[in-house]
């Protein structure tokens, strides 16, 4: 027979209450409460109660000590109540907590916002150790160090009460993805801003991913591209038909340039024709007459459904009675043939992947098990672009790389000798008011944009990427990323040694193309 303890009368912080890091549902808090001095009460007839041992199983996973005491349901109904009153006579309660946190984090994304902070990294750690980080041009620099409950808090806060949830609780022992409502981005001045969580040892990692509204950026002009870019990809643009797809690494921007290269579609028809847009979900707004923007749709509470959700949207789109399409992204198999079958029936298809290179794309949606019949159909596959962001120097405090060329490394010298001219380069400076003190302002694109043509899908074939790389550069005036990287160093727009850890070295081009072919 179980022996059933009475809850002391004193009232103490629930951490299971509503708003608090291990809250409960109004249905679990019936029959269990822990309190801040590490006590877990549990109803005496549900000691092994699913739900209750699930919490135990968080508890211990995330090494919270605790001390399990069977009491009568009635007793963990009164330490609730308790809870409550306290609130009521003049404590901090779970609704004020919640509020005052709410404010603490959009103080800190606002921050962020008017820093030009692309993401927001909160580091949970257990030891001291905690921090959050904004991301600026690229880089990381830690500006806040809270203590551990603090920024526990503000991670529960923005999970449980600022975000449109899948998931109905907030774990950190689990890997979770929510999105900031749309009545906190309001206030900020932002698109959208989603939120995603992973456990690290100890503790865990939340990310903020923040998406403006207006980032200024109209043109492939003011993302960076290069004239002779820009040619190829409004030809692509002109097409009716075709997939196109756009690559890079994550945060390399490939969602600002669709959203730039969709309103140059629009415009480019007038309004007069139907750009639908399969996102998941949209993450800037794009403004045209003929754009419509809708998010991918699947039950997110099944770990299986987003498999087969972009292949399903796809053929959902075709349809809605578009004449061009944008995918999100190609994932998986299914997704790839309802993108190349939307082109096969005369639909201009755009569609982004994870790669490094444009030719990458290639290999890419071969792993993926595209028939190579479509894949090296020129006629089909029209365009292929990949892109990364390189930080901008502060025209304010840059340093000509004359001036400091005894400051750098032997090796970087020699690069930059070897491949730029010396006279125009600037390096980074001591930075100053303009920048923050970064020696940085601002990121541009650098890019590969190619057209297939038969002779280059025939060198793809039979010689492989390597081959159909230099046949690209030599014979169809390609520009790599690396040429395109020291032509805005030699325009003094980025700094070498930057650049270098964004694309790696300088000289690449010199091993990886045959330089005895004429180009």
């Amino acid at each position: 027979m179980t022996t059933l303890s009475v809850v002391p009368s004193l009232s103490r912080r629930l951490l299971t209450a509503p708003g608090e890091p291990w809250e409960l549902s109004k249905e679990q808090r019936e029959i269990m409460a822990l309190t801040e001095d590490g006590i877990l009460y549990v109803s005496g007839s549900h000691q092994n109660d699913l739900h209750v041992m699930a919490l135990c199983d968080r508890l211990d996973r995330a090494g919270m000590r605790y001390k399990f005491e069977a009491v009568d349901p009635e007793e963990i109904n009164r330490l609730y109540r308790a809870g409550s009153i306290t609130a009521r006579e003049g404590f901090v309660g779970d609704d004020e907590r919640a509020t005052h946190n709410q404010t603490e984090v959009i103080k800190i994304i606002r921050e962020a916002c008017e820093q030009r902070a692309s993401d927001i990294h909160f580091i949970v750690a257990p030891d001291g150790r905690s921090k959050i980080r904004f991301r600026i041009d690229g880089l990381l620099t830690t500006v806040i160090r809270p203590r551990h409950q603090q920024i526990q808090d503000l991670c529960s806060t923005i999970y449980q009460s600022m975000c449109d949830l899948a998931d109905p609780l907030f774990q950190p022992h689990l890997s979770q993805d929510a999105r900031i409502s749309k009545s906190f981005v309001d206030q900020l001045g932002l698109f959208g801003a989603r939120v995603s969580t992973r456990p690290r040892a100890p503790g865990f990692l939340m990310v903020l991913r923040l998406l403006s509204n207006d980032s200024g950026l109209d043109s492939l002009e003011d993302l960076g591209y290069l004239p002779e870019q820009i040619v190829l990809i409004r030809r692509m643009l002109s097409l009716p038909y075709g997939m196109n797809i756009l690559s890079g690494p994550t945060g390399s921007g490939k969602s600002m340039t669709l959203k730039v290269v969709l309103e140059m579609l629009d415009q480019m028809m007038g309004g007069a024709k139907h750009i639908l847009t399969i996102e998941d979900p949209p993450e800037y707004s794009c403004s045209g007459e003929g754009i419509n923007q809708t998010p991918l749709v699947y039950d997110a509470t099944d770990p299986q459904a987003e498999i087969h959700a972009w292949a399903a949207g796809i053929s959902n789109g075709m349809r809605l009675d578009p004449d061009f399409m944008m995918i999100g992204e190609i994932r998986e198999i299914f997704a790839s043939i309802a993108a190349f079958r939307g082109a096969m029936t005369g639909h201009g298809m755009w569609s982004t992947l994870h790669t490094n290179t444009a030719i990458g794309i290639l290999q890419r949606l071969q792993d993926l098990g595209v028939d190579p019949s479509l894949l090296f159909d020129p006629a089909l596959l029209t365009g292929m672009i990949n892109q990364s962001l390189l930080p901008k120097l502060c025209k304010h405090c840059r340093v000509p790389f004359v001036q400091q060329r005894n400051e750098l490394d032997a090796a970087l010298v020699r690069r930059i000798e070897t491949m730029c001219t010396p006279a125009t380069v600037f390096v980074r400076g001591p930075g100053c008011s303009h920048c923050r003190d970064t020696g940085f302002s601002g990121r541009s694109v650098v890019a590969e944009v190619l057209m297939p043509t038969l002779r280059f899908v025939r060198k793809f074939r039979e010689g492989g990427p390597a081959e159909a790389r230099n046949y690209w550069v030599q014979h169809m005036s390609g520009i790599t990323k690396h040429e395109h990287t020291v032509r805005r160093i030699n325009e003094g727009i980025f700094d070498p040694a930057a650049s270098e850890k964004v694309i790696g070295p300088l000289d690449m081009d010199l091993y990886l193309l045959d330089a005895e072919e004429d180009r």
